[in-house]
C-alpha cells in the first residue's frame, strides 16, 4: 500500500465511524421517542416487552441503521429493567475507544464469506426502501435533490462500515445483504452524480441535469 493508499483509508475511515456515530445519535432519538410513546399506554413491563419485540423484528434487517436501531431498542429495554435511565450512557457506535480492530473485522469477514447471488435483487429493494426514508426527511422535493448524491454517500458508507462491525450481533446472512446494500446505493448514485452536490443549480432555474435528478428524487418520494 502507498503512502496515499494508507491517507485514504484513514479517511474513509474517519468518515465511516463519523457517519456511524451520527446514526448512532438518530438511533437512540428514535427509540427514546418510541418510549415515550409506549408509556403513554403501557406499564414498565409492556414498555420493556415491546421494546424486546421491536428490536427481534429488526435484528435481521439488511439495512445498517435498523442494525443500529434494533440494538438500541435492546439496551432501552435493558435499561428500563434495571431501573436506569434508558440510553443514557450508551457509547457503543460513538466512543471512539469502541471501535474495532482490523482484525476482529478480519474474523467477522471470514464468518460471512463471499457474496451470493440471491442477496442482489432483495439488496436493491432495500436500497429504495433507504433512498425513499433518507428523501422523506428533507425539507422538500428541491432540498432532496440538492442533497441526493451526499444523502446515498452517506447511506452506502454506514452499511460498508457496519457489515463487518461486531459490535453488531447479525448473523452472516443479514451482514452479507448488509454488503450487498452499499454496492446497490453505489450503482443508483452512478458516476454522473457525484459532481451534483458542488454545482447546485439554482431552484428557480433547474438544468436539464437538475431537472432529471429532480424528476429521480420525485419518483423515490412518490411525488409525481
Amino acid at each position: 500500500m502507498t503512502e496515499v493508499d494508507a491517507e485514504m483509508a484513514i479517511h474513509v475511515e474517519a468518515l465511516g465511524a463519523e457517519v456511524v456515530a451520527r446514526a448512532a445519535a438518530a438511533a437512540i432519538l428514535q427509540v427514546q421517542d418510541q418510549i415515550a410513546e409506549l408509556s403513554e399506554a403501557h406499564g414498565r413491563a409492556g414498555v420493556i416487552v415491546r421494546l424486546r419485540a421491536r428490536s427481534k423484528a429488526l435484528a435481521n434487517s439488511g439495512i445498517a441503521f435498523e442494525q443500529i436501531v434494533s440494538l438500541a431498542l435492546e439496551r432501552a429495554a435493558d435499561d428500563i429493567a434495571w431501573g436506569r435511565p434508558p440510553l443514557a450512557n450508551w457509547p457503543t457506535f460513538i466512543d471512539e475507544q469502541e471501535r474495532p480492530s482490523t482484525a476482529d473485522r478480519f474474523v467477522v469477514r471470514l464468518d460471512v464469506g463471499p457474496p451470493e447471488a440471491a442477496d442482489a435483487a432483495a439488496a436493491h429493494e432495500l436500497s429504495r426502501s433507504i433512498i425513499a426514508r433518507v428523501l422523506a426527511e428533507e425539507a422538500d422535493a428541491f432540498s432532496a435533490a440538492r442533497r441526493f448524491p451526499l444523502l446515498l454517500r452517506r447511506e452506502s458508507l454506514l452499511q460498508e462500515a457496519l457489515w463487518d462491525d461486531p459490535r453488531l450481533p447479525a448473523t452472516p446472512e443479514a451482514r452479507r445483504l448488509m454488503r450487498a446494500v452499499a454496492a446497490a446505493l453505489q450503482e443508483s448514485l452512478g458516476p454522473s452524480a457525484a459532481p451534483v452536490a458542488a454545482r447546485e443549480a439554482p431552484p428557480g432555474q433547474p438544468s436539464g441535469l437538475w431537472r432529471r435528478l429532480l424528476g429521480r428524487v420525485q419518483a423515490y418520494a412518490g411525488l409525481r
